[in-house]
């Protein structure tokens, strides 16, 4: 089963709409604040998947961290992806992550994060 049609997130795209890249969604100018962009079927499925205000505003925070991180570049298909990555995966017993934590020994050092 494919995407649901929702818009692909890429933080590669920086400022204004990328002619190139169409249906995707980037990120404002490093000098403004975050804005979470959301179409009809994301704003849908993260309602469904995320029924109190607590883990609503949760995972809301977590993704404006994870996509606000310039360190690296993140790829999403959809957003059905990244909220599957988030449940999927935790960055300590209690808190829910987009990427499984580094085994011992190995440093938490990615460039690029395909979803």
């Amino acid at each position: 089963m494919g995407s649901l049609g929702t818009l692909q997130i890429r933080t590669d795209i920086v400022g204004d709409a990328d002619p190139e890249r169409p249906f995707s969604v980037g990120l404002m100018s490093a000098y403004k604040p975050f804005i979470h962009i959301l179409d009809e079927f994301a704003l849908e499925l993260i309602l469904s998947e995320f029924d109190t205000a607590s883990d609503l505003l949760t995972y809301l925070n977590a993704r404006e961290e994870f996509l606000s991180d310039r360190g690296h570049l993140i790829i999403a298909t959809a957003e059905e992806q990244l909220v599957a990555a988030y449940l999927l995966n935790m960055r300590t017993t209690q808190e829910h992550w987009f990427t499984p934590p580094p085994k011992d020994g190995e440093r938490k050092a990615f460039q690029q994060v395909l979803i």
